[in-house]
């Protein structure tokens, strides 16, 4: 073996920049001493070595190494349907690594376990110059013909290669670089090797750790392809036995799509299987959000009571749902069992309902003032006191109602809600109080009962009790003093056993000073007084509550989870949030159904979302609200002249005086 007169620290293995000439020259006298004499020289690398010598003992001509014979195109064909799975899963990881070096004069082939070539795409330049050594389908790299490449290499040592330069045993690939990974199948065999391809001066020490990239990445999916393989054939064998359960049995993943379902639950839901299996749990649970929100939040759920809206009507249910997450746990999937209690017939209005679906623990918040909220909410929940809870439109105020009714001793009593604003003014008693048969004409035979006596033995939430009419004020205070009541047209109290919670976006004390609401109706209701906080008040909360909000529509309609981005999140922060928590999530719901992506930025916004420049704040106003403050600031900067106003604000003054009147300004 020959040393050269030069330090060894000059040529790094391998060379990292063939514009070394000194580096070049060795590499070059050092193929020509081992083809002419057989000398070794210690700058050349071992494994390049070892492909050396394994060319010399098979009389491998250095001076050709074309392939002389390529197979036929039946033989072709035979080797690719053994390797179709392979194949078919490398395809996309090829493109994927192409696209990575695209425009670089690159061609990727892939290469089965004895070195025939099976795919190769790449840009057309190098492609026609590998055609031209006979590069192509059907050839083979075997080194006992090619002489040293990268795919000899990594399919006889089974390990990385990358063979650059004249490290090429035969001339005509001396202009090549090429990069090599061999490729196992799930029981560690040797079944092929990726390798990509490039001119020598594309070198690069990074293009190995690409395709080495990709080939694991084969190796990984060929892998899940055996599991799943195994998995299935223990499928028909395990729904044998989710059919033969008499609990209706459904499991869902974190999109919400429905993967399996039993007979029992299908039926129970009023579809097929089939017309269940792949489609989204919203779809045939109407109301799945009672189960999707506990699955946002990732919390099992055990012998809850829940009504599921369905096809086939109101299903009454005990519901277990248990999460079962993959190892890394980047997948979900949801199991929930039912048995059905008994069909639940509706006797009240829609805005009723017999059920608190809502705990303390479904509340989303992170704020200081929520959470002071929620602690003497839950504190107070066991007494069974009057709670008369206030808040603007859309704070939660019912959910807050829900989740006392569920911390108290009523917790598996009816839960029935009231919305005041809402009751017809003629038939007000009898919806409160029922009516027996005859009562009136059209009364129902049998008579019917009212909302108090729905509620009785559990919690009646009044909401919206700012606004019931003044005439049925008294008979209130009168029910909630004594507690009986007496159907419309009976003739016999009924005692009266209720937790109250009544709700108002109303501050009922002036309501009281103006007459609107008697004083000592407020006084009865008043006896545990809770605020909550507008939205606006507690801005720590919005970003996890529009998060909340996201995950869960996005899991309803079967979407991939979106997040907003930092510059969405800002304007979300710096909007004032009139219609608060609701309005939250109608924004998010509108932005969801129209997401492409799953990166909200501010392109995604709905217009009340137009960013008004204010110095460098950034503040985010409604229109409306700038028309309004557009309008005071003229009328004070004219003195209240409306001529002069309207005709600076561009509007007619017949406009102007509808406009003051619209804002209440005064």
């Amino acid at each position: 073996m020959e040393d050269f007169n030069i330090p060894a620290d000059i040529y790094l293995v391998p060379i990292d920049n063939i514009n070394n000439k000194e580096a070049a020259k060795i590499m070059e006298q050092s193929w020509e001493q081992f083809v002419t004499s057989g000398t070794e020289s210690k700058f050349v690398r071992r494994e390049i070595l070892r492909s050396w010598l394994r060319c010399r003992e098979s009389f491998v001509d250095p001076h050709k190494g074309f392939n002389e014979k390529l197979l036929t195109y039946n033989a072709l064909k035979e080797r690719y349907n053994d390797l179709h799975e392979m194949i078919n899963v490398a395809k996309p990881m090829m493109q994927s690594l192409y696209n990575s070096v695209k425009g670089s004069g690159y061609i990727i082939m892939l290469h089965d376990q004895d070195g025939v070539l099976l795919e190769l795409f790449g840009d057309i330049g190098m492609r026609r110059l590998a055609e031209s050594l006979d590069v192509v389908p059907g050839a083979t790299c075997d080194e006992n013909i090619v002489g040293t490449t990268a795919p000899g290499i990594s399919l006889k040592e089974k390990i990385p290669a990358q063979v650059f330069f004249k490290e090429h045993f035969c001339m005509p690939y001396h202009h090549w670089t090429c990069s090599a990974a061999p490729i196992f199948d799930p029981e560690g065999k040797l079944i092929g090797a990726l390798n990509l391809t490039g001119l020598y001066d594309k070198v690069h020490p990074h293009t190995l750790g690409l395709v080495v990239a990709a080939a694991k990445a084969i190796e990984r999916e060929l892998c899940y392809r055996a599991i799943h393989k195994k998995l299935k054939k223990s499928y028909h064998y395990i729904d044998t036995l989710i059919n033969s359960m008499s609990e209706g049995m459904i499991s869902f993943n974190d999109r919400g799509e429905i993967n399996h379902i039993n007979s029992v639950c299908a039926e129970m839901l009023g579809f097929s299987i089939e017309e269940c299996l792949g489609t989204s749990i919203n779809k045939v649970i109407k109301n799945a959000e009672i189960l999707t929100g506990l699955v946002v939040r990732e919390r099992s759920i055990y012998d809850k009571k829940l009504l599921l809206r369905t096809e086939k009507g109101t299903v009454n249910v005990n519901a277990n749902l248990k999460i079962v997450k993959d190892g890394d746990k980047n997948s979900v999937t949801y199991i929930g069992t039912f048995n059905e209690i008994g069909k639940v017939q509706r006797t009240v209005h829609n805005n009723t309902s017999l059920t608190a679906h809502y705990t303390f623990d479904d509340l989303i918040f992170v704020s200081k003032e929520m959470q002071n909220v929620i602690d003497y909410a839950h504190k107070i929940s066991i007494n069974g006191s009057t709670v008369l809870i206030e808040g603007e439109s859309g704070t939660g105020k019912e959910l807050l109602a829900q989740a006392i009714h569920n911390n108290s001793k009523r917790n598996k009593k009816p839960f029935v809600v009231v919305n005041c604003a809402a009751l017809p003014k003629d038939l007000i008693h009898s919806e409160l109080f029922g009516y027996e048969e005859g009562a009136f004409t059209g009364a129902r035979k049998g008579g019917k009962p009212g909302k108090f006596e729905l509620a009785n033995g559990g919690t009646i939430f009044l909401d919206e009790i700012g606004d019931m009419p003044l005439e049925v004020q008294a008979n209130m205070l009168r029910v909630l003093q004594e507690k009986q009541f007496m159907r419309v047209g009976g003739s016999e109290n009924i005692d009266l056993d209720i937790l109250v919670i009544a709700a108002t976006n109303k501050q009922l004390m002036s309501e009281v000073e103006k007459g609107n609401f008697r004083l000592d109706l407020f006084y009865r209701l008043n006896i545990v007084p809770i605020k909550i906080p507008a939205l606006q008040e507690r801005p720590q909360d919005i970003l996890p509550l529009a998060q909340y909000f996201l995950d869960r529509q996005c899991l309803c309609i079967g979407m991939p989870r979106a997040f907003l981005s930092p510059e969405a999140g800002k304007i979300f922060l710096s909007y004032h949030w009139p219609g608060n928590i609701r309005e939250l999530e109608n924004i998010i719901t509108r932005i969801v159904n129209n997401l492409e992506g799953e990166i909200i930025n501010i392109d995604n916004l709905p217009g009340e979302f137009l960013r008004v420049k204010s110095g460098e704040t950034g503040l985010v106003i409604p229109l409306e609200e700038m028309e309004r403050k557009a309008i005071i600031d003229a009328l004070c900067h004219y003195d209240n002249n409306i001529s002069r106003t309207a005709q600076s604000l561009g509007i007619t003054r017949a406009t102007l005086y509808k406009k003051i009147k619209k804002y209440q300004i005064n």
